[in-house]
């Protein structure tokens, strides 16, 4: 053969074989892209809600790339809030994989149990370190929140995991599942961090709403969930739990989460100033305290019913019930047998704000403090929003062409939301108390010396303040 045909097939058979590679990568790429998508909407079925809660302000900010190293950043202790970080492959050595799928789970969970506590003594991330029979609620609003973007690269690297270690996402055990979440997030530069601002109360007083609508705003990441409670009801948990409950939010973003209850409870400012940063900022919403304290008993009253029927509630039992009917009732909680008014009952107690902001006031400056009237942020909520941008020095964003009046919920919605308007705190199976002329007199003489008092201590007045 002479020289020249030889190196002819050699030639040709380099293209084959450059053929043949290209041909198999088509092959391979087409198939784990088929596969990501059918995992994608596998998991998006069971994990994310029908309605896809947009946050504007998660946008994808390192390049597309693959990271063999899954590093999380773990949670310090109370006291001095020490990082550490350690490797998630670390929890798959030595053929973890083939026990995860020749395994059932209660034994994977055995095996695979995070130390609360590292030889160290450096706490790791909560949801790692324990088991938390929330846990996989959680992670379902964490996936609810992310945006289409995020969720089309968080899904891309848990593939990649996937296939590396020849197991699914689901098979992995919560504490898994979050140790990967965490890592994974804060390699697209997410994380989850205590917050800046605390929408503190006061109940029924448009918390819900406002957090609702301040969500909205793309430097602002809320809370995984509706109310923490850390500072009244977990607290013993530990600043670990209470990170735990944030959403992941990007370095430009600010933490927020709302809690009712805080105003209320005594010791709730003096935890905060231990354990959260020296420049924490408050959002506190009041509302006429008689209105307040009726819009309470309703809630408090059906909350009572649902828990007798374990949630099932046949709202036809209650259409016998009218308002006049439930003012007999609120009139027997409020007033003493003697018939004056009842300031150590909760609902009476909740609307003396002069008496819990004084308390708030011994730990914090006024100027710490977004004071918000409901009946403002009902009617106006462009303005109250703008307010609270000054307030945290965020960058304008809210807009008037943002917002409608819905007349059928007597407030404020945003347009262009799968979910336009705040959802009601309160079912409405029951009736509105409708207070005896006497009964309403005898409250508004109660709270008005206290609506003064708090009046001089935030330097303005509402409305209701007058009557």
């Amino acid at each position: 053969m002479s020289l020249l045909n030889k190196k002819l097939l050699i030639l040709m058979f380099c293209v084959l074989t450059l053929l043949m590679i290209s041909y198999l990568s088509l092959r391979l790429k087409s198939d784990t892209d088929f596969n990501l998508e059918s995992d994608k909407k596998r998991i998006k079925f069971s994990y994310r809600k029908k309605a896809l809660l947009s946050n504007s302000g998660l946008n994808y900010k390192q390049g597309d790339h693959v990271v063999d190293g899954i590093v999380y950043s773990s949670f310090g202790n109370r006291e001095n809030n020490t990082l550490d970080e350690l490797s998630f492959e670390d929890a798959f050595q030595n053929g973890a994989d083939n026990d995860v799928r020749n395994h059932s789970k209660p034994e994977i969970e055995s095996k695979y149990t995070f130390n609360k506590q590292k030889e160290s003594g450096v706490m790791t991330e909560y949801l790692i370190a324990n088991k938390d029979p929330r846990s996989e609620r959680l992670l379902k609003k964490v996936f609810s929140t992310m945006n289409d973007d995020l969720y089309h690269k968080f899904f891309t690297r848990i593939k990649y995991f996937e296939i590396k270690n020849r197991m699914t996402f689901k098979q992995l055990p919560p504490q898994g599942k979050w140790k990967l979440l965490i890592s994974t997030m804060k390699e697209l530069g997410y994380e989850q961090k205590l917050p800046k601002i605390i929408n503190i109360g006061s109940k029924k007083s448009g918390t819900n709403a406002f957090g609702f609508f301040f969500q909205q705003h793309p430097e602002v990441c809320h809370s995984l969930g509706n109310e923490v409670h850390y500072f009244d009801w977990n607290h013993e948990k530990g600043t670990g739990y209470y990170k735990s409950r944030m959403g992941f939010a990007t370095k430009d973003q600010i933490s927020f989460e709302k809690t009712p209850r805080y105003f209320v409870t005594e010791d709730a400012p003096l935890f905060i100033q231990k354990e959260l940063p020296e420049d924490i900022k408050f959002v506190l919403c009041v509302r006429d305290p008689v209105q307040r304290a009726i819009s309470d008993f309703r809630h408090e009253s059906e909350l009572q019913e649902r828990r007798k029927f374990k949630g099932r509630v046949d709202r036809t039992k209650y259409l016998s019930q009218n308002g006049i009917m439930q003012g007999r009732e609120f009139e027997k909680l409020v007033l003493t047998p003697n018939g004056e008014v009842n300031a150590s009952n909760e609902i009476i107690r909740t609307s003396l704000y002069f008496t819990h902001f004084q308390n708030w006031l011994k730990y914090y400056p006024r100027d710490r403090f977004l004071v918000i009237n409901h009946d403002n942020l009902q009617n106006d909520v462009l303005t109250e929003l703008k307010r609270a941008e000054q307030f945290l020095g965020l960058k304008s964003y809210f807009r008037a062409d943002m917002f409608y009046f819905d007349e059928s919920r007597h407030g404020s919605c945003m347009k262009g939301k799968p979910r336009p308007c705040p959802a009601k705190s309160t079912p409405g199976f029951l009736p509105k108390a409708q207070l005896n002329p006497q009964l309403q007199k005898k409250l508004y003489d109660f709270y008005r010396p206290y609506n003064n008092a708090f009046a001089k201590l935030i330097g303005k007045r509402f409305a209701w303040m007058n009557q």
